[in-house]
C-alpha cells in the first residue's frame, strides 16, 4: 500500500515544473519534518550546516532557526520544529531542556 502511494505521487509530481515541486517539499517538510529527516538519511547539506552551527554557536538553537529560515523561507515554527527534529535525530537535543 505504501509503494502505491510514493508511485502515485511520483506519477503526479513528473510533470511540475521546478519552482511548484520545490514549493510542495518545502510545504511537506513543513508539515512533517521528523518523517522528511527519516527520509532524507544523512544526506542533506543543509542539516550537516545547521548541526556545525549548533556546535559553534555553544548549543544555542537561536542561530539554527535563523540560518534554516534563511535558505528554506519557512516560518518561525516550520523552522523550529525542524531544527529540533534534527538534533533530536542525532541525539544533541532533549525537548524538555
Amino acid at each position: 500500500m505504501e509503494s502505491e502511494i510514493y508511485q502515485m505521487a511520483i506519477r503526479k509530481l513528473a510533470g511540475v515544473p521546478e519552482t511548484d515541486f520545490r514549493r510542495l517539499v518545502y510545504e511537506f517538510v513543513a508539515r512533517c519534518p521528523r518523517e522528511f529527516l527519516e527520509a532524507m538519511g544523512d544526506n542533506d547539506p543543509l542539516d550537516c550546516d545547521l548541526i556545525r552551527i549548533f556546535r559553534e554557536s555553544n548549543n544555542s538553537l537561536i542561530p539554527l532557526i535563523k540560518e534554516c529560515r534563511l535558505r528554506t523561507g519557512w516560518g518561525l515554527k516550520e523552522a523550529k520544529d525542524y531544527v529540533e527534529a534534527l538534533l533530536e535525530r542525532k541525539g544533541l537535543w532533549n525537548q524538555r531542556r
